[in-house]
């Protein structure tokens, strides 16, 4: 990496969905680590899955500084299989599903990660005036059911 624009990049990409930072804590300490290498004099991952990124400047009583975020990103899991092709998602966090309509998701599966596109039915051909939850929503991978059920699981 090079640049912060790449790191940062680098960063987003990682998947860290709410409830499952474990998964991720090692990858986005060794991009940190890489990006600015040889800085940190210490880097771990605690057992509640903070990053710490040391560095010692050897003075005593020195100043500490602590930069402190969240690991942390909005995810879904798969909570229903449906014909067709689609799939429900439920929220893992707080999202306003007016936010997702025609938004890209990523399904991570078993032999292959599934790209979908959340759908539902228009506004103007709803009898609500609202957007549905996300819960209500489907999303639309263009697979067949039986690829779709061999590559993803409910709770995925």
């Amino acid at each position: 990496m090079t640049n912060l624009k790449e790191f940062l990049k680098t960063l987003v990409f990682i998947p860290s969905v709410t409830g499952y930072e474990s998964k991720s804590a090692d990858k986005i300490k060794d991009a940190c680590c890489n990006f600015v290498k040889d800085f940190f004099t210490d880097a771990y991952v605690t057992k509640s899955h903070s990053i710490v990124l040391k560095r010692e400047c050897g003075k005593k009583d020195a100043n500490r500084l602590v930069f402190d975020a969240h690991l942390d990103g909005i995810g879904f899991n798969v909570s229903q299989i449906c014909s067709g092709g689609y799939i429900r998602l439920n929220a893992l966090g707080g999202i306003d599903s007016n936010l997702i309509s025609a938004s890209e998701v990523l399904i991570l599966g078993k032999n292959r990660d599934v790209r979908g596109v959340f759908t539902s039915i228009p506004p103007h051909l709803s009898n609500s005036d609202k957007l549905p939850e996300v819960s209500e929503m489907l999303v639309d991978t263009s697979l067949d059911e039986k690829e779709l059920c061999e590559n993803v699981q409910i709770g995925t």
